[in-house]
């Protein structure tokens, strides 16, 4: 049985879009629904998700339309998932959450002017988390090379919560600008005023990554190096730091193909005091020559305490890519099981 996860994948948004459901009063029968269905999607189980959120619509919930359209998304059924949302707020205009996410959908579907309209209502509403939706329009500018209405709504976000959101996305769009002498400058002074924890290692992980992009620009590889290095042990799954790394090891092949691969290992620690130490399963892409060569650049990547429980789950060939460096392309965070317990559902 499966019972935890660790290191969830987190919205190329900031801010806990999850937030909304708490400003409607729902039974408390409907925020336990709603607490497994974000669960489900945790998991990447969104079938099971949509479920739950469409049974919660049809109680009179409003929190299942968020639940159902982050599963719609999950789906890649994106134009279904902005449907919903727009369904879900002609019925309750005042929920602030519901324009927000339709912002993000529709700036992920390119659509920036509609995007800005939904997150400037959302900011009119009540109890609205105001530091959340300017975040968002500020990526919304950054996608639309709009650098200096980015920085500008990045330099009002000062809240502890999402300060460091902001500093990192203010990176990002320095970054665009080929600014890498002000990436620099910032990124150092945050580093040295903020320790990484578990709220932002995602923030911090992007800064390190940024800056060791900054570093690599002007031509100093062993800063860059170092940075990407806090980067990957911050959070490994930073798919900027991960680029970087194959970038900076430069190794290609002829030979080389794109793999996914799954694998399973034994977990060093128990998740809580007293329980045995768990299994776990991790997805990977890997750009590598072969099987064998993929498990063993997994192996190296992971912790010393796991490498040599690791074997391969599962394992599909994605064919030729010869131009690409070899290493980790992607990475999921871990699902922990107990592995007796999972050989019991499964006779």
């Amino acid at each position: 049985m499966i019972f935890s996860i660790y290191n969830v994948a987190k919205s190329l948004y900031a801010g806990n879009i999850r937030e909304g459901i708490l400003n409607v009063k729902n039974s408390k029968e409907a925020e336990n629904l709603m607490e497994k269905a974000f669960e489900h999607i945790d998991y990447f189980e969104f079938e099971e998700a949509l479920d739950i959120g469409r049974g919660l619509i049809k109680k009179g919930f409003m929190g299942g339309y968020e639940v159902a359209a982050e599963a719609l998304n999950g789906l890649e059924k994106r134009t279904e998932a902005i449907a919903l949302l727009r369904e879900g707020i002609a019925k309750d205009p005042s929920i602030w959450s519901l324009y927000d996410i339709l912002g993000v959908y529709l700036s992920d579907e390119g659509d920036y002017r509609q995007a800005h309209e939904a997150l400037e209502k959302a900011l009119t509403c009540k109890n609205v988390v105001k530091n959340q939706v300017r975040y968002n329009d500020a990526v919304v500018f950054l996608r639309e090379k709009e650098f200096d209405k980015a920085l500008s709504i990045c330099s009002g976000i000062t809240d502890k919560k999402h300060f460091l959101m902001a500093a990192a996305l203010r990176m990002e769009v320095y970054e665009n600008q080929k600014k890498f002498d002000e990436i620099i400058k910032e990124a150092v002074s945050i580093i040295d005023q903020n320790d990484a924890t578990e709220e932002n290692a995602q923030d911090m992980s992007d800064i390190h990554a940024t800056l060791a992009q900054a570093y690599l620009s002007k031509g100093e590889r062993k800063k860059a190096e170092k940075h990407v290095e806090y980067s990957i042990n911050i959070d490994d799954r930073c798919e900027k730091a991960l680029d970087l790394k194959r970038e900076l090891a430069g190794i290609k092949s002829d030979r080389n193909k794109y793999f996914f691969m799954t694998v399973k290992g034994d977990w060093f620690l128990p998740v809580e005091e007293g329980e045995k130490n768990p299994s776990f399963y991790r997805e990977y892409d890997i750009v590598a020559e072969n099987q064998q060569e993929a498990l063993a650049i997994i192996r190296e990547f992971e912790r010393k305490e796991v490498r040599d429980s690791i074997e391969i789950r599962e394992f599909k060939d994605d064919g030729p890519c010869a131009d690409e460096y070899k290493g980790v392309v992607w990475v999921s965070g871990y699902i922990f099981f107990d592995e007796d317990e999972a050989a019991e559902e499964e006779e």
